[in-house]
């Protein structure tokens, strides 16, 4: 959902990616940069447990994800290798994020099973991509709203607002599964649509 607003927001996502543009960065670098920070979040979890400074981390290595790709459109450095490392380090700080909020003391349960279903809806996209299909703006959880929903339930959790963050998770799920559903029959008509 977030996603379509990108074109709209187009003007402030070159604002702050300016920077890497002048430097002329690696997409690639700025990737593994967003790893590094998921990683940061989840020591910070550890030893910190300050939920606030988590969220930060955890915003920040979102918005690098942001960047990454459009630094290499803008560049002309778009690549297979650049997408693949992209679309790994993706899950990979899923992972974490996940870690972290664990170790924060959210439910582990309902969280697996928040790291399960995101796996699988981001899994539709790269197999339908493969495939030759677009699906980027397809549910109304993608990775963006994600993350943004799991910031705000950690920064609840940080507020002792235990109960409403518990809530507000069990609903992010159960929006994050009609996401896959509708992620999964939009590919299959896709697919009877080219006739395979």
């Amino acid at each position: 959902m977030l996603t379509k607003l990108r074109n709209k927001l187009s003007g402030l996502i070159d604002l702050t990616a300016k920077p890497f543009l002048i430097i002329n960065a690696e997409p690639s670098a700025i990737t593994m940069l967003s790893l590094i920070t998921a990683l940061l979040a989840l020591l910070a979890a550890i030893y910190l447990r300050n939920g606030y400074v988590v969220v930060l981390l955890i915003l920040i290595s979102g918005y690098l994800d942001v960047i990454d790709g459009y630094v290499a459109r803008k560049l002309g450095k778009v690549s297979k290798v650049g997408s693949f490392l992209d679309s790994t380090i993706d899950k990979l700080n899923e992972v974490l994020f996940t870690c972290s909020a664990i170790i924060l003391g959210l439910n582990p349960l309902l969280m697996a099973i928040f790291l399960g279903t995101s796996l699988v809806v981001s899994y539709e996209r790269a197999k339908a991509e493969s495939l030759g299909m677009k699906v980027e703006g397809v549910g109304i959880m993608e990775r963006a709203e994600r993350i943004l929903a799991l910031s705000v339930i950690i920064l609840m959790y940080e507020l002792d607002m235990y109960v409403l963050a518990t809530y507000l998770l069990i609903i992010t799920i159960v929006l994050i599964i009609i996401t896959l559903v509708h992620r999964l029959l939009a590919i299959v008509f896709m697919i009877r649509g080219l006739g395979s």
